[in-house]
């Protein structure tokens, strides 16, 4: 495929990123091991070309919108706007032909990071306003790979896209990620309906399964008589970040005990979605492995999901002359 570039990003530590420029795609984070070797962290795929026949959301940047808009609808400026809608009923990271979807720019390159770019037109997706917009991947030196997305538009619109990597701190994927230990730096959390719209709400995590305050297995609670899990078959929600203030700040931990790997995600987003791989079983990965529901687990840091279709939500409009600015950082170390 003559458009399709791939790059490897090293800092002197020896921690690897995989980066293509098909849906701006993580394709591999490979962080090193006290004895010399790596390992993978990322669910994903043998080849480059895969990525691209399959348009699977294993790794890219999802947009305009990641999440769910409901109905695919919103009104803006008095307008109405219809998306293309990509989930029953619903428009799903940015519909059918998103930014996950296309090939990016490739603007530069360097031994640790890389920059794309894509200009999404007006009325792509359904979505109004010319977007340019770029990412940046850094390999840190503190075993950090650091995300940057910028954008900017001639007319009022919607941005608030998101790396959507699939994260698996054991050694061998052939195992579920419910024995990973998760906390997450959030007193509430937005509900959704069985649509996995959010209704709204912005509610308490205290007394429920949703409370990841203090670090917990992510399968301790997950099968619980619980109306948001049985919704979902698992969590696919947005927490609601403590001391969000635009700034980047830590927002999530997530641990394997059997491998000691520790990641740490820190954001300067209000929101974090987790979403523990519920639908994985439809995917085969790398080396034909078959993966199953929860092979998994996606920390997408974002604005919350179909904002724009509640005044209580912080706001995902850009305007021109404004600017669009997301940091996510993702560090690994042992504890």
């Amino acid at each position: 495929m003559k458009d399709l570039h791939a790059f490897t990003l090293r800092n002197s530590i020896g921690m690897e990123a995989g980066v293509i420029n098909f849906g701006a795609t993580v394709t591999s984070i490979k962080v090193p091991l006290q004895n010399g070797e790596s390992q993978e962290v990322t669910l994903g795929f043998d080849t480059a070309e895969e990525y691209v026949l399959k348009r699977s959301y294993m790794g890219p940047i999802a947009g305009r919108v990641a999440n769910r808009i409901a109905k695919g609808r919103f009104t803006l400026d008095g307008k109405a706007y219809q998306l293309d809608c990509n989930n029953g009923p619903n428009h799903l990271h940015g519909g059918p032909n998103g930014w996950a979807k296309v090939f990016w720019e490739v603007v530069g390159a360097a031994s640790n990071s890389v920059q794309l770019k894509y200009h999404s037109p007006d009325g792509d997706e359904g979505y109004p306003g010319n977007v340019d917009v770029r990412v940046t991947y850094t390999i840190e030196e503190s075993n950090a790979l650091s995300i940057v997305i910028e954008a900017s538009t001639d007319a009022p619109t919607l941005i608030n896209p998101t790396s959507h990597c699939y994260f698996n701190l054991y050694r061998d994927h052939l195992r579920i990620i419910l024995d990973h230990d998760l906390q997450i730096h959030a007193d509430h959390y937005t509900p959704s309906d069985v649509e996995l719209i959010p209704t709204g709400e912005i509610a308490s995590v205290i007394g429920t399964p949703m409370n990841f305050l203090s670090m917990k297995k992510v399968g301790e609670d997950i099968h619980a008589d619980f109306d948001q899990l049985r919704n979902a078959n698992g969590y696919d929600h947005n927490w609601v970040l403590n001391d969000y203030t635009g700034q980047l700040i830590e927002c999530a931990r997530l641990h394997c005990a059997s491998s000691g790997l520790t990641m740490i995600t820190s954001t300067n987003q209000p929101g974090i979605q987790c979403y523990s791989g519920n639908s994985l079983h439809h995917n085969t990965g790398r080396q034909g492995q078959q993966y199953d529901a929860y092979s998994g687990i996606c920390l997408e840091t974002q604005g919350f999901p179909d904002a724009v279709n509640h005044p209580n939500f912080p706001s995902v409009i850009v305007r021109p002359r404004g600017r669009y600015y997301h940091l996510t950082q993702y560090r690994f170390l042992y504890l």
